[in-house]
């Protein structure tokens, strides 16, 4: 995930925000992803830095969180803060553990079932 901070003289093939646009939509897609699909296990930001600046006429440059140099941007201050910030985990119920647990037993007793269904369906049986 990543929003594009290009600066006007930057063709703005992926649109363009502002730098603190950027970091405020950065934090909200983290937090949603939390919320929303707490399943996912990483949600991650393209990208940290490039590794100079030579780049730097290209629209994809501009998604980064670091110059070249290190220098932080807003974005990374604020996804800073968020990730050192208090933990807002909910606790799964334990229905969705176990539900979890036995998906690739039943995905697997499903197509065991589907199987022997369209063989028994394609055996040629006798006429007698």
């Amino acid at each position: 995930m990543g929003w594009n901070v290009a600066p006007e003289d930057v063709r703005p093939d992926f649109g363009r925000v502002t730098e603190e646009q950027q970091a405020r939509y950065a934090v909200g897609a983290f937090q949603r992803g939390q919320e929303e699909w707490p399943w996912v296990g990483v949600n991650s930001y393209w990208f940290l830095k490039r590794p100079a600046d030579w780049e730097i006429d290209q629209a994809w440059y501009y998604f980064r969180m670091l110059e070249p140099d290190f220098t932080p941007l807003p974005v990374y201050g604020a996804v800073a803060e968020y990730a050192t910030g208090e933990p807002k985990l909910s606790p799964m119920p334990g229905w969705k553990y176990s539900w979890m647990a036995a998906r690739p037993y039943l995905f697997i007793f499903g197509l065991a079932v589907l199987f022997f269904s369209l063989l028994r369906a394609l055996t040629p049986r006798d006429a007698a």
